[in-house]
């Protein structure tokens, strides 16, 4: 049995839109691991997506073995506030998964993660930002074949 965590989407209450994450596979996690967050390279619309996925995949990194036995599963609705340069300032549940220790683990990933990308302004000003971001564990038998993970909102 294998556990898929992934960071089903990205969502700004201050920029509009929604960027979704497939799910963390070890190629996907390596991937995120190796890619770079500055926004100058890759612009800020892709720079969220690649920070979900650093997210879900140091969320399944730490993801515990008494949970993985006890086969919690849900979706955690976080709500995280980010600041001028990019540092997590605080991480609320903001809906459960039903499992405190899902909900739990899920900030615990959030702060345990590389800083997010920065939000520029229309005047190119770094600006706070709160975002929701909502990762779901899934078990699994075993993964899909490589190239059949999609993203999904």
């Amino acid at each position: 049995m294998l556990l898929i965590v992934r960071a089903r989407s990205f969502s700004s209450l201050i920029v509009g839109g929604a960027l979704v994450a497939a799910p963390v596979t070890p190629v996907l996690a390596q991937q995120a691991e190796d890619s770079t967050l500055n926004s100058a390279d890759a612009g800020w619309r892709d720079a969220p997506r690649r920070w979900s996925l650093r997210v879900a995949s140091r969320a399944q990194q730490i993801y515990q073995l008494e949970v993985v036995r006890l086969g919690f599963e849900g979706r955690v609705e976080a709500m995280v506030r980010i600041g001028v340069d990019g540092t997590v300032r605080d991480c609320a549940v903001h809906r459960s998964s039903g499992a405190a220790e899902l909900d739990a683990l899920v900030c615990r990933a959030i702060a345990q993660s590389p800083p997010a990308p920065v939000n520029m302004d229309a005047g190119g000003q770094a600006q706070e930002v709160a975002v929701v971001l909502r990762v779901e564990f899934v078990m699994v038998d075993d993964l899909p074949p490589a190239g059949e993970g999609s993203e999904t909102d």
